[in-house]
């Protein structure tokens, strides 16, 4: 695997112009190239199909296969004159991966109040953060991208959670130091310190449970861009681009689209943002005790990718809904001892954990095969059951 090919942040731009309606001025067309380097992509737009195409190739180029369609057929109108793009692609793998072994199902429980079955992934991380409202973690891609979540504390609507945070407490997740009351990795206890140069401190740890997950979305940016102020770019009565052409030119789509996937191996984010345009208008220390505190995102969160400087956030995001309903989900027991967990519901599959006598987990699918009946407990995931005398099924669909 070749790091130094990965790049911390990956982002792109480029403008296609239909210079069968207009041409780009020479002192505009001057500015881009001295910023943004030879980005423009000028032609006719008479061939509608290959615009089409280039454009969506160039979405997949630039987030590497992420989001291969931003342009649609609809789009591209009479009076369109201009297309402008930008893409932003961010994350790697994990430095310190996820043991896949340990992803089971577990639940979620819903913005809107149901309950579905996620895959959980489990790590014990050195290290504790809370500000007093919520819990979170800080965890590093190989290469140095940050990957930040935060989940309010029982009880706590994620909305009025964010309508509460600043830029200090989300600063201090993202730095992973201590604010306020943000615990960090050691706490010194004064009430003990017997007044040597060395404090005795309490190690602090998180057990950490956070869902598998990969979403797509695409959201119409029109409303919230004019929300933001932006109301003249969507007015061609009032909309001013005279330097870029004599015009008037105005915005008549503004789209996102943005793929987000974590997992066992990786934390990758990207978008790609697309305009179409019409012409009208080291210490000492004593460590006394180690702590370990349970962190478990089965509701609602916020996560985000943060630069390696630990100030810059590259992509933040809300979950609110994810998983399989719970309802569709078998219940099953180990009550016979050690089973190995396979890649496929075959003796052949390779083996990729294992199921402890005593536990308790979920599956969603069963296949009969090789005599035995297999139950789907994750990704990839199954284990066998020998004429129910290995496996007790809890609740059935």
């Amino acid at each position: 695997y070749d790091r130094e090919a990965e790049p911390l942040f990956k982002k792109a731009n480029a403008l296609w112009f239909n210079t069968d309606l207009g041409q780009l001025k020479k002192d505009y067309v001057d500015t881009i190239n001295k910023y943004y380097g030879d980005n423009i992509k000028g032609g006719s737009f008479s061939d509608k199909n290959k615009i089409i195409k280039d454009v969506n190739a160039w979405s997949s180029e630039q987030t590497d296969g992420a989001i291969d369609e931003i342009v649609k057929d609809e789009d591209i109108m009479s009076d369109t004159i201009f297309l402008l793009l930008n893409a932003m692609t961010a994350g790697g793998e994990w430095e310190f991966k996820f043991d896949s072994s340990e992803t089971f199902y577990e639940e979620f429980n819903c913005f809107d109040n149901s309950h579905n079955l996620v895959e959980m992934m489990h790590q014990t991380l050195f290290g504790y953060w809370s500000d007093g409202r919520s819990e979170g973690f800080v965890k590093e891609l190989w290469n140095g991208i940050n990957f930040v979540a935060i989940v309010p504390n029982l009880g706590i609507d994620i909305y009025d959670y964010i309508n509460l945070m600043d830029a200090d407490v989300f600063s201090s997740y993202m730095e992973g130091v201590r604010y306020q009351d943000v615990v960090g990795s050691f706490v010194p206890d004064w009430e003990y310190w017997d007044g040597s140069e060395c404090p005795i401190v309490d190690e602090h740890f998180t057990n950490l449970s956070f869902p598998k997950f990969k979403f797509e979305r695409e959201y119409d940016l029109k409303e919230p861009l004019k929300k933001m102020g932006l109301v003249n770019i969507f007015d061609s009565s009032n909309c001013d681009f005279s330097r870029m052409d004599d015009g008037p030119l105005y915005v008549q789509i503004a789209r996102q689209k943005c793929m987000v996937e974590v997992d066992e191996e990786k934390a990758m984010a990207a978008a790609v943002t697309m305009m179409a345009g019409g012409k009208g208008a080291g210490d000492c220390i004593q460590v006394r005790d180690k702590i370990y505190h349970d962190v478990i995102f089965n509701r609602p969160f916020l996560f985000a990718f943060v630069n390696a400087d630990g100030q810059t956030p590259l992509f933040i995001g809300l979950v609110n809904n994810i998983g399989e309903p719970i309802d569709k989900a078998i219940q099953i027991e180990n009550i016979v001892g050690k089973i190995n967990i396979r890649s496929l519901p075959s003796t052949t599959g390779e083996k990729v954990g294992m199921f402890e006598k005593g536990k308790i987990i979920y599956a969603f699918e069963t296949k009969e095969a090789e005599g035995y009946t297999w139950y789907r407990i994750g990704t990839d995931k199954w284990a066998a059951d020998k004429n129910g005398e290995w496996i007790k099924v809890l609740k059935a669909q």
